[in-house]
């Protein structure tokens, strides 16, 4: 009597992991659809932009300061970028889609990135980025004084009892 429900655990574990198989196969299908890889790409070389950006609103800085750090930052960067790059987004992104999404729900997305306003909406996807970096980088422009403020008074109040206690 016990293999019964033994092989009945058993057979519905094996047909959860088919499904997940299914799914992730059918999200790999979507990853090339979407342009995944491609987008990845361009979303990193908005990152170089929004770094180099981020230098530009520091204030105090001098123009030659500001250029030795945009090399800098720009040559940090693409070390990341590259290492980034090996990673298999496809991959990772079709696993996560395929535990997440049934096969007919990735069907679906499959069928709205190949519909005219899917393909508009992949093709702009480097543009969106760009756009909400852009914004992205004018809020945090303005919130960097008052992080600054609390970064610097954080660390005097840190190291104010260490000094007291020096002396």
């Amino acid at each position: 009597m016990m293999k019964k429900p033994l092989i009945l655990a058993l057979a519905l574990m094996s047909q959860g992991a088919l499904a997940d198989e299914a799914s992730t196969a059918k999200a790999r299908e979507l990853m090339e659809v979407m342009e995944m890889r491609q987008n990845v790409e361009k979303a990193f070389g908005q990152v170089i932009k929004y770094n180099t950006g981020m230098i530009d609103q520091q204030p105090g800085m001098t123009p030659e300061q500001k250029s030795t750090a945009k090399e800098a930052v720009t040559a940090a960067t693409k070390v990341s970028i590259e290492e980034m790059l090996k990673v298999d987004w496809e991959g990772m992104f079709a696993e996560i889609y395929g535990e997440v999404f049934s096969v007919e729900e990735v069907q679906g997305l499959i069928d709205f990135y190949q519909s005219p306003v899917g393909k508009k909406f992949t093709a702009k996807q480097a543009e969106l980025t760009q756009a909400t970096m852009g914004r992205m980088q004018m809020e945090m422009a303005k919130m960097m004084p008052k992080i600054q403020a609390a970064t610097q008074k954080a660390v005097m109040d840190a190291t104010a009892p260490a000094s007291k206690a020096s002396e």
